[in-house]
């Protein structure tokens, strides 16, 4: 077993008995496995907001699918921590994961989530890898604010 599914497990049991709804809800089937970790890592990390929200919040993501959950848990932790509120390491590496689909014309387009320290070694790998653009290339990078952590796509990659 990976170390951040025991940690998990191990957060789990302590907080699935004060969780009491979504337990019910989880074993009358209203809630998948899926929506009860989301759930259930809102009790970790802000465990007095979840009770006081607990009911609303398995009745607000008891119809929706596991992708509108997380969305909805996200703007409800916003309401509750503010904007910017930052991810715990439990919901990056929940969050993460990678896809590459190439198009109808033969370019790839990648999409996904690295955690932190993966995202830095690969803004640095890419760093490293990408020369400067050609003097007559007249397009810009994709990202020229390198000063929020942004890499930019430079021409020819």
């Amino acid at each position: 077993m990976a170390a951040s599914r025991a940690h998990r497990a191990v957060a789990w049991s302590r907080v699935l008995t004060a969780a009491r709804t979504t337990l019910v809800a989880w074993t009358s089937g209203r809630l998948s496995t899926d929506q009860v970790t989301l759930l259930l890592d809102q009790v970790v990390t802000v465990p007095d907001q979840f009770a006081e929200a607990e009911d609303r919040l398995v009745g607000i993501i008891g119809d929706l699918n596991v992708t509108d959950t997380r969305r909805a848990l996200g703007y409800w932790r916003q309401m509750v921590d503010g904007p910017g509120t930052q991810l715990t390491e439990l919901e990056e590496e929940e969050m993460r994961g990678i896809s590459a689909s190439p198009t109808l014309g033969g370019m790839v387009r990648i999409d996904g989530w690295m955690t932190r320290l993966a995202g830095q070694a690969l803004i640095t790998a890419l760093d490293a890898l990408m020369p400067p653009p050609h003097e007559n290339d007249t397009r810009t990078p994709r990202h020229p604010d390198r000063g929020r952590g942004e890499t930019p796509c430079q021409p020819g990659l």
